[in-house]
């Protein structure tokens, strides 16, 4: 190929090089110094910090229509298709909001309770409800009328939210929602939040006391399995430092959205890319050394899906994906977040 230069090589996310063609010079192959890497596995357990308040989705409940018991504990998208049905709508079923309101759709004048239960271990210093459209319904725990708190809302403005502390008790908690259905009325999933942990699924996922360390691996059976924010991860090691060496940071076995690193103080900055490694030479000292990790999660655990049919392709999200019934897969799946496997600390010489 005459009269051309080709130049090969490869680019990290995000990285970048400069190429200068000094046309008056005579080239020079050459070869790369070798190098050598050593890892250090900084193991857990860690200590750690949960940057928002925890959830618990309940995506269930009873129907009640008129006194009469339409469905039992079921998915929230099956008594929502149930209640249009009830009321007369049903023909209307995914029309855009804007086609019901130029028809002047009215549904039959209708009493709609939704009752959804959970279930608490250890009492939590704050929780509380996040409802969608909750201005439309009547809404009580336990027998008790709540208000809701001027100003909260959760993930999205229409989902006021509700103090609930002072008013759980341990074990089965009943919250009941009463409203005359209007076809703009919401019958989505309800969200308990607040500071504490959930317990597995086989125990109905009950809301527990927060643990004090997380271990090495997904924090979804941790006690987040619903969680929708970041954690801070707290974890020390000791460091014979060679200024010689270069050091960097390796998050392969983590998952996440992002990856924010500080160390000793320093903050080194974000990692939201593969190969998951940044250099932190600057930022370490001989002798112990503290490295803090913010793993962001995303709002897929919260949202859902959470139920497959054994079909489906998990690696996706389709509409359909949200309407599995619960006698096809009753199981709910979650997408792992965390340190999967420990972060590494590379030297390189």
């Amino acid at each position: 190929m005459e009269n051309r230069t080709v130049i090969k090589t490869s680019l990290p996310a995000l990285g970048a090089k400069i190429f200068l063609l000094d046309q008056t010079q005579t080239s020079v192959t050459g070869k790369a110094k070798p190098f050598t890497e050593t890892t250090l596995t900084i193991e857990g357990p860690y200590a750690f910090k949960a940057l928002q308040e925890n959830s618990l989705t309940i995506d269930r409940c009873t129907l009640e229509m008129d006194y009469r018991t339409i469905m039992e504990k079921a998915p929230l998208w099956k008594v929502k298709k149930a209640v249009w049905s009830e009321t007369g709508i049903s023909e209307y079923w995914g029309y855009q909001p804007w086609v019901l309101k130029e028809k002047n759709v009215r549904s039959r004048t209708n009493e709609t309770v939704l009752t959804f239960k959970f279930k608490v271990k250890d009492i939590p210093e704050t929780i509380a409800l996040g409802m969608e459209t909750s201005d439309r319904y009547k809404i009580e725990i336990n027998g008790k009328e709540l208000d809701f708190t001027p100003g909260k809302w959760h993930i999205d403005r229409r989902i006021r939210v509700f103090n609930l502390a002072g008013n759980v008790v341990e074990g089965i908690n009943t919250i009941r929602a009463t409203t005359d259905f209007l076809w703009d009325t919401e019958i989505e999933n309800i969200y308990i939040l607040g500071d504490f942990a959930v317990g597995p699924a086989e125990e109905g996922f009950p809301i527990l006391k927060e643990p004090e360390t997380l271990n090495t691996g997904d924090w979804c059976p941790q006690g987040y399995q619903f969680y929708a924010g970041s954690i801070l991860y707290k974890m020390e090691f000791s460091l014979e430092k060679d200024d010689a060496a270069r050091y960097e940071i390796d998050l392969s076995g983590a998952a996440g959205c992002n990856f924010h690193v500080t160390v000793n103080e320093t903050e080194v900055g974000s990692i939201p890319f593969s190969p998951f490694r940044g250099d932190i030479t600057g930022a370490l000292k001989n002798g112990e050394n503290i490295l803090e990790i913010e793993v962001a999660g995303s709002l897929r655990n919260i949202l859902g899906p959470h139920h497959y049919k054994s079909s489906d392709n998990q690696e996706s999200i389709k509409p359909e994906h949200f309407h599995v019934d619960a006698d096809e897969n009753d199981s709910y799946n979650f997408v792992p977040y965390g340190f999967l496997k420990p972060p590494k600390l590379v030297k390189i010489i």
